[in-house]
């Protein structure tokens, strides 16, 4: 990790007044590792490749600092939801001397008991140029969710972006067989859209604890 990230999780830990608390759990995936701290604030960083990250999160809002060898980028934003299913999520990302991106989300929980959740979402996607000025056409995009508690779930969007073709989504995933410590699921997506030959593409997944 350079002496910059090093640098920043220190000054990130003084800021947040970390460095004298405890951490109550500590859990490592994919090689990013995460340490949650007491009154909701969590510091979480790692390295994936060249890919380096390091960053801190205060209850909905968050903030980091990445690179992959290049320019840092540094990006924040924030998520909020309800138990009902609803929320709404913002981000923006600016590599200084290339540009960044923004997006907004927001979510509607339409159903939401033991057995069946779905919600429908609107997102909007926004280029910016290295002065954090327009670039480019924005990108609106909509769509369903749904999840049944027996595993299986099921998702239909479509995206549109000025001056290109509007294009959608729709999938699926089902549980095959489930153990106590394992299971096999089958998925499938088509992807299509004006003047594209529709994209079939169709998967197992096998996951087991140990």
């Amino acid at each position: 990790m350079s002496s910059k990230i090093v640098l920043l999780s220190f000054v990130v830990l003084t800021i947040f007044g970390l460095t004298s608390c405890n951490p109550i759990n500590k859990e490592e995936t994919d090689g990013v590792q995460e340490v949650l701290i007491r009154e909701r604030r969590q510091l979480f960083g790692g390295r994936n490749g060249n890919h380096q990250q390091v960053g801190v999160k205060a209850g909905p809002a968050w903030g980091s600092m990445s690179h992959s060898g290049g320019p840092i980028t540094y990006s924040g934003g924030a998520d909020l939801s309800s138990p009902k299913g609803h929320g709404l999520s913002g981000s923006l990302s600016h590599t200084p001397g290339i540009g960044g991106q923004g997006s907004v989300r927001g979510t509607v929980g339409l159903v939401n008991n033991n057995n069946h959740q779905a919600s429908a979402w609107a997102q909007h996607d926004r280029n910016f140029d290295r002065h954090m000025h327009r670039l480019g056409p924005e990108t609106n995009s909509a769509g369903l969710n749904y999840q049944h508690g027996g595993g299986g779930s099921a998702f239909l969007s479509g995206s549109k972006t000025p001056g290109l073709p509007s294009r959608g989504t729709v999938g699926g995933s089902a549980p095959i067989h489930t153990t106590r410590d394992s299971s096999l699921s089958i998925s499938g997506q088509t992807t299509f859209g004006h003047g594209m030959k529709p994209d079939h593409q169709v998967g197992l997944t096998y996951g087991k604890s140990f």
